[in-house]
């Protein structure tokens, strides 16, 4: 893309933040003379102007929509298996890696991404798992508790992100 047309594209991504002010966007009216200039500009007609405003404001428009539908995206992805925050149903994980007990204090990052902190000075000792499977079940008042699987023991744990 020739330089004009990236300083040109740089300003309506910084100069815009809705697509209101997308619309009425002007090159001339957001640089100084002297940038206008010296990003050469100047050296195009007013119908070359205005067709790369247009071309800018589409563009914008278009870069727009697709960055807001990345950050959907990435959002739905963090949330992926997780169920929303004002959800109470079970989550069903692993614990990725090598796990040897739970001592007081202990977080625990999931396989899912969430990270949950054991909230009672309860430890157990046990047998060196590897991705040991988890599910985390509400209690009352808002409470979380996990079972490891294959242990009858629960903790009282939560979210911390």
């Amino acid at each position: 893309m020739p330089a004009p047309l990236r300083v040109a594209l740089a300003l309506v991504l910084v100069a815009c933040g809705s697509p209101a002010a997308a619309q009425s966007f002007s090159l001339q009216s957001r640089m100084s003379p002297e940038e206008f200039r010296a990003a050469g500009l100047d050296r195009l007609s007013e119908e070359e102007r205005r067709n790369l405003d247009a071309w800018l404001r589409r563009e914008f428009g278009q870069r727009e929509e697709t960055v807001r539908s990345e950050v959907l995206a990435e959002e739905r992805e963090a949330r992926r298996g997780l169920p929303e925050r004002t959800s109470r149903a079970p989550i069903e994980s692993t614990l990725p890696g090598t796990f040897r007990g739970i001592r007081a204090g202990q977080q625990f990052e999931l396989e899912n991404g969430q990270v949950w902190a054991q909230v009672e000075p309860t430890s157990l000792v046990t047998r060196e798992l590897t991705d040991p499977r988890v599910v985390i079940r509400p209690g009352l008042v808002g409470t979380w508790y996990l079972r490891l699987e294959g242990y009858g023991t629960t903790f009282k744990v939560r979210r911390v992100r």
